[in-house]
């Protein structure tokens, strides 16, 4: 059984667009009141000891340092072969056994040496589980741990965007009362946003009412808070008094919070009981809220009960709504009947709609009985409703390894999309089982756009699976657009996989982007591993464009496991294109990890467009993260072009959550044209989603009558 790491990766990126915060203009901070706090390496907390003695989370492990270096030594060979996307259940036991097997003043040191590993890939799937052991044995020391800058970019990731929320969640679960004023204090941004969603989701178990006060008080709440909350606190409150939640429901000012917590009824409801969900329905006013309602209901109705479901829906009278239930309905009821589905799919109006509920049917009878599926395909006559479904049956064909049936199945197809997509499918899968079969097909296949992506993803899985044949068939190439483009496609499987050989391809062939593009993924491979290596490599290249690019790719890469010692390394490097191009990745990835120690050393730089730059992304970043800090440091920046231009960055980031504190901004730019600009910039966003207070900014700014008066011109 494969887990694909995937699944751990998306629980991850879900908390990436939490965005929240108050922005203080400039005139709220003194010189002088910027800090940063020096990062240590004890998180624990007193709260540990309690834990582990109430039962809740018990620990093995004697804390000793014998012991320790011991489940060091543990770690590294856990994680030494990890593949993210080939994580096999046996080896998450062993991670969860592993993590279950430290006793919570434990956690923290073994966190700090997983820290140390630079590659992401081989810690993600130990670090998200030893986070979720953290926040439940001692919460209180994982936030006190996640409140740390950390030693690259995807551990502050996880620390920002995952780390906080899960700790208060634990907060929350023992006290929300005591969770939700530690949380209270915390300064305006958005850990302090994450914070009260995590407490507010435990919240609306007992008080849903309360919990929707809270998330929409949240600053920036379209972005974050309310989105990321209001379908599970609606879900909640419909579990205990569904005519309450739907009052509520309809009170909301804003339609997408509105269809997001009628989604969250509604899934309650038809789980529940379907004829409830109906009912309830009925009770709705006619319109959008009414067909959205109805929707959710069927379509999962229909999963549970596609006869019952049917039978209500051909009551209603004729309608897009009742066309698009049909057709999950048809798609579910192939799982039974797929007769009665197929005629159901036949009283569908209009051919996209029919087609649609076609493809369903389907691709439902293809995973249970795939040989009848495919000869019903092969009896339909040509045109839309054949090339839209038999993409479904080729699906499966290839995916139980019948490349042949697939490949007559293709045949019958006249050219377009469809066969394009449908060959695609197997040539994918063909290349897994036998690449250089697949690159056959292909090379015979008349010259095409099509072509080329084909042989690049056939090319692809040769050189996962036998880099050395495939190396051989790519120099029997000619040197053509096509060539490269292969090239380019494979460099990361075949550096991955052979990177002696690569190398040693890369060195012999003639310049030009193919050569770039495999010495840069060379280089990139090696600066994955030891980035000081790395770049000795690529010191020995030829001057030109291949050197300049895999030098900015060393330099990216050693910026995130380093990037202070990329950065001075930057210093020691001649004038040049190859210094200024390296200069705004390290910049971009030691903000996001260290952001003062990053403006600290562009301070250094000389004045410049590229020291300008620089300071912008740096408030970007830092804008995003830590607002508060971002705006400290600003009011210590002199006047001058640098300020300027970072001012107006961190601007643009704060508008969304505050503009007028966005605009107050703004209005402290030295260079007038530049000011004028970027106040006209912000008011005209505004006018665009909040004209009435928009219009009250705008009559009070000091730009000139003219730019006024063409700001409040009405829109047509």
């Amino acid at each position: 059984m494969k887990l694909p790491g995937i699944i751990l990766i998306a629980v991850l990126l879900l908390g990436i667009g939490f965005a929240a915060g108050s922005y203080f203009a400039p005139e709220v901070w003194p010189t002088g009141t910027f800090s940063k706090s020096a990062a240590g390496d004890s998180y624990s907390s007193s709260a540990s000891s309690d834990i582990a003695n109430n039962g809740k989370a018990q620990a093995s492990g004697s804390g000793t340092s014998t012991h320790l270096a011991g489940k060091v030594q543990d770690l590294s060979s856990l994680i030494k072969e990890t593949d993210v996307t080939q994580m096999s259940y046996r080896h998450i036991k062993d991670m969860m056994a592993y993590v279950d097997s430290l006793s919570p003043e434990e956690i923290p040191k073994v966190m700090h040496q997983l820290e140390s590993i630079h590659d992401q890939n081989k810690k993600m799937e130990i670090l998200f589980i030893l986070m979720s052991r953290w926040s439940e044995v001692d919460p209180q020391g994982a936030l006190a741990w996640s409140q740390k800058n950390g030693t690259d970019r995807f551990t502050n990731m996880v620390k920002s965007s995952m780390a906080g929320t899960m700790a208060y969640a634990e907060l929350a679960e023992r006290d929300p009362a005591s969770a939700l004023s530690q949380a209270q204090q915390l300064p305006a941004g958005r850990k302090r946003t994450q914070a009260l969603i995590a407490v507010a989701n435990r919240m609306a178990q007992d008080d849903p009412a309360k919990a929707l006060e809270l998330v929409k008080n949240i600053k920036n709440d379209t972005a974050m808070g309310f989105g990321a909350n209001i379908s599970s606190i609606f879900n909640q409150w419909a579990e205990k008094d569904p005519s309450q939640a739907t009052q509520a429901m309809l009170q909301l000012s804003n339609e997408q919070q509105r269809m997001t917590a009628l989604t969250g009824i509604a899934n309650t409801l038809i789980q529940r009981d379907p004829q409830e969900a109906l009912s309830w329905l009925s009770q709705l006013p006619a319109g959008k809220i009414h067909d959205k309602a109805q929707e959710n209901i069927l379509t999962q109705w229909g999963e549970a009960d596609p006869q019952a479901a049917l039978a209500w829906t051909q009551k209603l009278s004729p309608s897009p709504a009742k066309n698009s239930a049909l057709q999950e309905i048809a798609s579910a009821l192939a799982q039974i009947d797929v007769p009665s589905a197929l005629a159901l799919a036949q009283t569908i109006p209009g051919t996209q709609e029919k087609t649609r509920a076609m493809q369903g049917i389907i691709s439902t009878w293809a995973q249970n009985d795939l040989k009848a599926a495919e000869a019903y395909v092969e009896t339909l006559p040509e045109g839309n409703i054949k090339n839209g479904v038999v993409g479904n049956v080729i699906t499966q064909l290839v995916n139980t390894d019948d490349i042949s049936s697939a490949l007559g199945l293709l045949n019958q197809l006249g050219p377009g999309q469809a066969k394009n997509n449908a060959q695609q499918s197997i040539i994918n899968q063909w290349s897994q089982g036998d690449p250089q079969a697949a690159l056959a097909y292909v090379q015979a296949l008349p010259p095409s756009d099509t072509r080329n992506n084909l042989l690049q993803n056939a090319a692809s899985q040769m050189f996962n699976q036998y880099p050395a044949a495939a190396a051989d068939w790519l120099e029997k190439l000619p040197d053509d657009a096509t060539k490269n483009q292969i090239l380019n496609r494979i460099s990361g499987d075949w550096v991955r996989n052979d990177p002696t050989s690569a190398a040693a391809y890369a060195l012999s062939i003639p310049p030009g982007q193919g050569q770039n593009n495999l010495l840069n993924a060379v280089a990139s491979q090696m600066a994955s591993e030891d980035p000081a290596k790395a770049m000795n490599w690529v010191n020995q290249l030829k001057d030109g464009p291949g050197k300049n690019q895999s030098t900015n790719s060393v330099l990216s890469q050693w910026s995130q496991s380093d990037p202070a010692a990329a950065a001075y390394y930057i210093l020691s490097m001649p004038e040049g294109v190859a210094r200024q191009k390296a200069i705004p990745s390290v910049v971009n990835n030691w903000a996001n990890s260290d952001p003062l120690a990053a403006a600290q050393w562009v301070a250094n730089l000389p004045n410049s467009a590229q020291k300008d730059a620089a300071y912008s992304t740096i408030a970007n970043s830092w804008g995003s993260s830590d607002p508060v800090q971002a705006a400290a440091w600003l009011t210590q920046l002199p006047a001058g072009s640098s300020r300027d231009t970072a001012v107006s960055t961190f601007s643009n980031q704060v508008f969304s959550s505050d503009p007028d504190r966005a605009l107050q901004w703004a209005t402290s730019i030295s260079d007038p044209k530049a000011q004028q600009a970027q106040v006209t910039n912000l008011l005209k966003k505004w006018m665009g989603t909040d004209p009435t207070n928009a219009t009250v900014a705008v009559q009070k700014s000091a730009l000139p009558d003219d730019v006024k008066n063409q700001l409040l011109q009405p829109k047509h």
